[in-house]
């Protein structure tokens, strides 16, 4: 018995090491199973890409569908100040997204294969998740498809787009065209053919009328200009692709700036992007409308010259940067210049020189737009011009400046964030003066200046009833410079002894109920 219990207590004490043991040999079997349980999913890509020459020039036919290149890219960084707008006021502007801001020169791809002799191609081993896809070959043109999602298994991007009618031809075959190459002059009406690719290697001027068709691409050389001497029409197409005019980038993959787009004739613009561009798009016609665009990283803007009727809303200007800094603005995101009637709503406008210039006897209406990081918000010079239910945000210089001809601009139910909000006058130019605003209803809040008469403005300005986040009279007159700030031997303020006042009394003491955007 004695015996027995020895050998019972041994295997007791023997038992919490074989349970460790077992635990360890457990641990040491499941361990590969987690390693492999962490590793990076991916999925396979597939396709097939066809060349189709649809020219009359039989040296263009494809021997076969070999050589194309599919390229897989990061999704671009969508600017986090549009895309803060786009979150708080979805009505205005445009939802950026990757169609207006993808473009694959800016960076390297993540993966890229070729296509075999019948087009096909497959790429393995992809990461998932969403890539932006550019399919190109040498002297046939590109097509971007956007938001990409790759999942485990075989992802056909035939399947992906034709579900979602992204090409919306007889087939499921994605098609490459030739790149068609223009220079000099073309006599008649044109179009410019959806998802294929144009280069304007020279100055080409049209005389006719011309159409940007959805999905279209058009890269313009450095320095060089298309002029239309006809109608433009890009009305809204039913895919939503946007029609793009770039410019062509250097042989070192440099980004240049193209000359522009003339348009002598009426003007319906709608789902373009229009980038890299020394003097942007000059509408000279009797008519514009735009909707739904973008221009951008260019020195010139949207400018419309002696129109009788501007229409713009649901656009974007950003980063519409002067050639030549000046103490002047020599255009601005959308510029207006002798024009009859003018009206821009509900548009964004982002780090530009000037975001809106009205310029010369405009009657001009700007409303429910949000102006940020601009050196100027809005310019009015010698127009009648109605400044209106805007949000004005960090812009350097001053959120408004109104000047010359005696005009009476209309300023209120705007809220002005900048530390400089309205400037009256144009520092001491004499062909700009005796501008006399009607501010009222505004709401100022942390401005060092709300208001800033100077120069030869020697009329009294009515600034009443506007709400400056206190109700210290002594305080609101800090924020105010008029001819009482003038000191003499010297003008720092740019006040002479002749300038106007401000008259800010009575002024509001609660906060203007609907300033800023609807």
């Amino acid at each position: 018995d004695r015996s027995m219990k020895l050998k019972t207590k041994q295997s007791l004490c023997r038992l919490p090491l074989a349970l460790v043991i077992l635990a360890l040999c457990s641990v040491s079997i499941l361990l590969p199973a987690c390693d492999s349980s962490t590793s990076p999913k991916t999925g396979t890509f597939t396709g097939r890409v066809v060349l189709v020459n649809d020219t009359v020039n039989p040296d263009l036919d494809p021997a076969d569908y070999s050589g194309v290149t599919i390229a897989l890219y990061e999704l671009a960084e969508l600017d986090t100040t549009i895309t803060r707008i786009n979150g708080y006021y979805p009505h205005i502007g445009v939802m950026i997204g990757q169609e207006t801001e993808f473009d694959h020169r800016d960076s390297m791809p993540i993966y890229k294969t070729i296509t075999a002799s019948d087009g096909s191609f497959s790429q393995g081993s992809v990461a998932l998740g969403r890539y932006n896809v550019v399919i190109s070959k040498e002297n046939w043109g590109i097509r971007y498809f956007h938001n990409i999602q790759i999942t485990p298994g075989t992802n056909d991007l035939n399947n992906l787009i034709s579900m979602a009618n992204i090409e919306p031809r007889t087939t499921t075959d994605i098609k490459l065209y030739p790149e068609v190459v223009l220079s000099s002059f073309i006599q008649g009406d044109f179009g410019f053919d959806s998802y294929k690719t144009y280069v304007i290697e020279d100055d080409l001027t049209i005389n006719g009328d011309v159409v940007f068709n959805e999905g279209t691409r058009i890269e313009i050389n450095a320095m060089k200009s298309m002029m239309i001497n006809g109608t433009l029409n890009a009305e809204l197409s039913s895919s939503g692709s946007y029609s793009i005019v770039t410019s062509a980038y250097n042989s070192q993959g440099e980004a240049t700036q193209s000359g522009g787009i003339v348009v002598n004739g009426n003007v319906i613009l709608e789902n373009c992007v229009i980038e890299y561009s020394l003097n942007g798009i000059k509408m000279n016609g009797a008519q514009s409308i735009v909707r739904n665009c973008v221009i951008r990283k260019s020195s010139g803007g949207m400018a419309f010259e002696n129109n009788e009727r501007v229409d713009i809303s649901n656009s974007i200007a950003s980063v519409i940067r002067d050639a030549i800094p000046s103490i002047y603005t020599s255009s601005g995101g959308f510029y207006a210049l002798r024009c009859d009637e003018v009206s821009i709503d509900n548009v964004v406008l982002h780090s530009n020189t000037a975001g809106v210039k009205i310029k010369d006897y405009c009657d001009a209406q700007v409303r429910n737009s949000f102006f940020v990081l601009n050196n100027y918000g809005v310019e009015s010079y010698a127009s009648l011009t109605t400044i209106e239910n805007n949000v004005l945000e960090k812009n350097g210089k001053y959120d408004v400046r109104v000047c010359g001809g005696e005009f009476d601009p209309v300023i209120q139910r705007n809220y002005l964030l900048s530390d400089k909000g309205i400037c009256i006058g144009l520092d001491m130019n004499f062909n700009y003066y005796d501008c006399t605003p009607i501010i009222h209803d505004n709401n100022f809040r942390d401005n060092e200046v709300a208001m800033h008469i100077i120069g030869f403005n020697r009329f009294d300005v009515d600034a009443s009833m506007n709400y400056f986040y206190t109700s210290d009279a002594e305080m609101i007159k800090t924020l105010i410079i008029d001819r009482d700030d003038f000191v003499y031997h010297g003008h720092p303020n740019m006040v002479l002894d002749s300038t106007g006042k401000i008259n800010y009394t009575p002024f509001r003491s609660f906060p203007v109920l609907g300033a800023g955007i609807e």
